[in-house]
């Protein structure tokens, strides 16, 4: 055989003949028609969730402003409650200046504890009950 023969047999085995390209072709057709009916699902499955995603922005926006709403309800109740139990804001009528320690004394002796001003009787019961009931000190702060 010639080279030209050997081409030209090989190249005819290569090829399809006319029914087997006919039942290439109805395949591809088959995988055409397949691939469209699924490109039409995944087209409305995204229909589907864009109308998801426009609800849940609706959604998201509502729940942001009540976010906003309760967190303003919130910084108010923070600043009432820091505002009751703050250390600094303690009522104009107690004082808070300590007496000092010098000015305690100055308008008499020291007194023991069983002879307190506020002992009307130093001892009860025994002869010469007497009511050694002192005044107290006034103390004003300047």
């Amino acid at each position: 055989m010639s080279i030209l023969a050997t081409t030209r047999t090989v190249a005819r085995h290569r090829r399809l003949s006319r029914l087997e390209l006919a039942a290439y072709i109805a395949q591809l057709e088959g995988q055409n028609t397949a691939l469209i009916a699924g490109n039409t699902a995944l087209a409305a499955q995204l229909d589907q969730a864009a109308n998801d995603i426009s609800g849940l922005s609706e959604d998201l926006r509502v729940a942001r402003g009540e976010n906003l709403r309760l967190d303003a309800a919130l910084t108010a109740t923070n600043a009432r409650l820091a505002n009751a139990t703050s250390v600094g804001s303690l009522p104009q009528h107690v004082s808070t200046q300590p007496v000092p320690i010098v000015q305690r004394f100055e308008s008499g002796p020291v007194l023991r504890a069983g002879a307190s001003p506020l002992a009307a009787v130093t001892a009860p019961g025994k002869r010469g009950d007497v009511d050694k009931t002192q005044p107290l000190p006034v103390v004003t702060t300047t």
